[in-house]
């Protein structure tokens, strides 16, 4: 099954992808500004995988533009910026995280339900590599969120549109790093939501 891999040149990005392809995945890389084939990832969509880099959201506005057009329409997963760029689109601030860090090791928390399902229940230990953070607002989607317990920051956001069956998942921290641990259930996750868009569109796009 082929997935598409948005970069945005961040040092990461290899090892990220081949933490994905362990479960199988076929992965296809990208860079945001290429626009010639962001051209085709918008007339043959498939799931999509929004990776960290060293920016805001507001300076990777293809990747943006990408997720307001396929939102609902094929899974999203974005890790980091990735995952900062889901939760503009769903109606989050960003904002500067309390302590900046790189590399540094947290406790991530959650109890929700669809918490359980990502793999990501209870308490988790996990690798963060970011200064930026996503801030809930008024008008943001209610959607689930694992917080950080030091600082209670945003690290994992879950949300689906009524409409479609296909969700949008972020995680502001890196799971394929070696600090992060107990990431099965996550990487899981994915690849469920990944076969249930083959299954449910056929197999037309499979490489």
């Amino acid at each position: 099954m082929q997935v598409w891999f948005v970069d945005h040149y961040d040092s990461f990005t290899f090892n990220l992808i081949d933490w994905l392809t362990q479960s199988g995945l076929v992965v296809k890389r990208i860079v945001f500004d290429d626009a010639k084939k962001l051209e085709v990832l918008h007339s043959q969509p498939a799931p999509i995988i929004l990776g960290p880099g060293p920016h805001s959201p507001r300076d990777v506005q293809p990747s943006l533009h990408l997720v307001e057009a396929l939102s609902g329409k094929v899974p999203l997963f974005g890790v980091c910026l990735g995952h900062q760029i889901l939760g503009v689109q769903l109606g989050y601030q960003i904002k500067k995280a309390q302590d900046p860090r790189h590399g540094s090791l947290v406790t991530t928390r959650s109890c929700h339900p669809l918490a359980r399902d990502q793999g990501l229940a209870g308490e988790h230990q996990v690798g963060v590599y970011h200064s930026l953070v996503l801030e809930q607002t008024p008008h943001a989607l209610g959607v689930v969120t694992t917080r950080e317990t030091t600082t209670d920051e945003i690290m994992g956001i879950y949300a689906q549109k009524e409409s479609s069956p296909f969700p949008s998942m972020g995680v502001q921290f890196h799971p394929e790093s070696f600090l992060s641990q107990s990431m099965d259930g996550l990487k899981s996750k994915w690849h469920r939501e990944v076969r249930r868009y083959y299954s449910e569109i056929g197999t037309s796009h499979k490489p």
